[in-house]
């Protein structure tokens, strides 16, 4: 795969993410770029703990007015699943 298939990948894997953790009650901030940003509030460091121990790679960081945000990176080489287990994670967090 390469080129124009890689793109349409990716768009649709960030498309899904974006649906599923809106789902899961969260707003994802921003448009489709691969950094999916969430604000989760003063809860982010627990959030970003247990997502760890489910295996779910995020980053911690704070916005430029000092809120806690998750970042979550999104590749062509994702699988669905892996964005479907990221989601679920974050709901059963929620």
């Amino acid at each position: 795969m390469a080129g124009d298939a890689l793109r349409s990948r990716l768009v649709a894997l960030i498309t899904r993410f974006r649906d599923r953790v809106a789902d899961a009650g969260y707003r994802p901030r921003g448009t489709i770029f691969p950094v999916q940003t969430l604000l989760t509030g003063p809860r982010a460091p627990r959030v970003h703990a247990r997502l760890l121990q489910a295996g779910v790679h995020s980053v911690l960081h704070r916005g430029h007015r000092g809120e806690m945000r998750l970042a979550f990176v999104v590749t062509a080489s994702h699988r669905v699943s892996e964005v479907d287990a990221a989601a679920a994670a974050l709901r059963r967090l929620r």
